[in-house]
Formats: C-alpha cells, sequence, structure tokens
C-alpha cells in the first residue's frame, strides 16, 4: 500500500463510514441511526473482507455499502 494514502469517508442519512487503508469502520449515530439499526460502531480489518457489495444513491433511492466477512451473516444497512 502506498505511503502516502489519506483516509477517506462519508457520511450517510443513518451513519458515516470511514477507511484508512487497512480497516473500515462503520459509525452508527444521530436519531435516523437509532430509528433504523441502532447505534453502534463497527471495525472491520481489510483481511477479513471477503466481498463488497456497493449501490450509490439516486432520485428517490437510497445508496448502500454491504460488506460480507467470512462466518458473518450479511444485514443491509442504508448509509
Amino acid at each position: 500500500m502506498r505511503n502516502d494514502f489519506q483516509p477517506i469517508g462519508a457520511k450517510g442519512g443513518n451513519g458515516q463510514i470511514y477507511f484508512d487503508g487497512k480497516q473500515v469502520k462503520i459509525i452508527r449515530d444521530g436519531f435516523a441511526g437509532r430509528m433504523t439499526v441502532g447505534k453502534g460502531a463497527k471495525s472491520i480489518p481489510l483481511s477479513s473482507i471477503t466481498a463488497v457489495r456497493f449501490r450509490g444513491a439516486s432520485f428517490g433511492v437510497k445508496g448502500f455499502a454491504q460488506f460480507s466477512i467470512m462466518g458473518d451473516v450479511s444485514v443491509r444497512g442504508n448509509l
């Protein structure tokens, strides 16, 4: 991995997602986050991610990011 990598992130309607080059961190907070999936945070090491599914938001449709981890039951969350 490059040494000049800059962490990236995105904020959605019910949470935020960040990638620092080593792990993905998903943070659920605020009113919308508590009402849809609950408040909390999850860090996923890059080496544990087996697949990624992403759909960008468009008019009238929420986007989402879904990460598959070996041994974990996949649950879709809108961001």
